[in-house]
């Protein structure tokens, strides 16, 4: 695996829904029963596959020119070469009082 770069993520959305759930957590509406995070990870075989997805799926996402530009090069040089993007994913087992 080689690092090329990062996606540009508007990550807003994620950090009101992490406020909503402290917030309902406060409130006593739920019981936090288990936490965890963990990386998840996406396989594209092309960019043009990374770039559909991203259009329909993760429409937060967007893949910046220089990023681009470090794909396409290190895509052209290695054509079996996979794009893997890895996100960082926390999972919450919630119940009611």
């Amino acid at each position: 695996m080689i690092l090329v770069g990062a996606l540009q993520d508007r990550t807003s959305h994620y950090r009101a829904a992490d406020r909503t759930v402290q917030q309902a957590l406060r409130q006593g509406l739920f019981i936090l029963l288990s936490s965890e995070a963990f990386p998840h990870r996406y396989y594209f075989r092309t960019l043009a596959v990374l770039d559909q997805y991203l259009a329909t799926q993760w429409t937060a996402a967007s893949i910046g020119a220089s990023l681009r530009r470090r794909l396409q090069a290190f895509l052209g040089a290695h054509p079996q070469a996979q794009i893997m993007v890895e996100t960082s994913v926390r999972m919450n087992v919630m119940s009611q009082p």
